[in-house]
């Protein structure tokens, strides 16, 4: 979708008690509706919270449990939203962020979210590669008139429209952030999924804050039924090594920050050797390959002399990776196979996480 040809669409934002959209709560929803580029109706509702609010979303939000006393429920709040927006693409400052929350709210109240989306972070990364991507730094690098309020929903909405707006007077940009597939899957995957997607959303504008590392060790708490699958145990194992005397210097936040980015795409980090000797080797295969189909680097396997098997035990010697990697990997970078060779190793399994591009086939 190319941000000059959009005219027309909602601007969208809201404000939460956490991260997750299975266990947090939406507290408030703002939207812009834009007709010829222009702001004509705008839409905002606090939203009644099923828990006392905790310090650290009032001091971020400005919201308190006062203000949300006589606040509408949200099941009525998302019906009023979904006239609002109607058919629009629905345009917002890591927008994956609020659609997924969105979008989860509806399905449980027997709603339906399926708009397009536009993700203006997503434009600015790629406009702007060099500085923070964080909505209120962006205002300030383009020159944006700033408001003064921050983590408000409605507020957010008028900045993103001014940033919208600079983005299209500074150049074209093709960006097209389309809804994921929806699949059926089980709770730890689940979990899994989201806290990536956590740390995508606290990672991307290289910046790692105390808020931001406390909402998520409140997360990791929330979700102890993760524990034994990576990368929860290692990310809650770094975590509680720096709070645990109750001093967050910015050396233990920079470091975080760099540990997280890792556990994002883990598989940079894990790539074995290459040239390595492929006949006689207990080979399984991930992804989508440049050489061919599965099939076919299945079978130029056989001919070296390898044996190819369907899944990672601690038999297995190397997991293949194909370079075109797949749209059905549970957490994006990597898969099922992938995690089960990382825990793998941090037991002592030598198993060998290749990519196609490392091997000679």
């Amino acid at each position: 979708m190319n941000i000059q040809e959009l005219n027309d669409c909602s601007i969208v934002d809201i404000e939460t008690t956490g991260l997750s959209p299975d266990n947090d709560n939406i507290i408030e929803i703002g939207a812009l509706r834009v007709r010829d580029n222009k702001i004509v109706a705008d839409f905002s509702q606090l939203i009644k919270a099923s828990k006392p609010l905790s310090k650290t979303i009032s001091q971020i939000t400005g919201i308190t449990d006062d203000m949300l006393a006589d606040a509408k429920e949200l099941d009525d709040t998302l019906s009023d939203f979904l006239r609002f927006v109607d058919n629009d693409t629905v345009v917002g400052h890591n927008i994956a962020f609020d659609a997924n929350f969105i979008s989860k709210k509806c399905v449980a109240y027997g709603l339906d979210f399926k708009n397009d989306t536009y993700d203006t972070l997503a434009a600015c990364k790629q406009e702007y590669p060099d500085v923070s991507h964080k909505l209120e730094d962006m205002i300030i690098q383009l020159g944006i008139k700033d408001s003064g309020i921050h983590h408000r929903a409605l507020a957010d909405c008028y900045h993103t429209h001014s940033l919208m707006t600079a983005l299209k007077n500074h150049s074209a940009l093709v960006l097209e952030i389309k809804p994921p597939k929806q699949r059926v899957l089980n709770p730890i995957t689940k979990g899994l999924q989201t806290l990536h997607g956590i740390l995508i959303g606290i990672t991307c504008d290289d910046i790692l804050t105390q808020e931001e590392l406390l909402r998520l060790e409140e997360w990791m708490n929330n979700n102890e039924q993760l524990a034994g699958n990576y990368p929860y145990d290692i990310i809650n194992n770094a975590i509680w090594k720096v709070i645990e005397d109750g001093i967050i210097e910015q050396s233990e936040l920079d470091y975080l920050l760099e540990f997280f980015k890792a556990q994002i795409n883990p598989l940079n980090a894990e790539i074995g050797a290459v040239d390595i000797e492929l006949s006689n080797k207990s080979i399984c295969l991930t992804g989508d390959f440049d050489y061919g189909s599965k099939q076919e680097v299945q079978e130029r396997l056989s001919e070296i002399g390898a044996t190819v098997v369907s899944n990672v035990t601690r038999k297995t010697d190397i997991l293949l990776i194909g370079e075109k990697g797949s749209d059905s990997w549970a957490c994006g970078t990597y898969g099922t196979k992938a995690k089960k060779a990382i825990e793998l190793r941090s037991k002592g399994y030598p198993i060998m996480i290749l990519k196609e591009k490392d091997v000679q086939l």
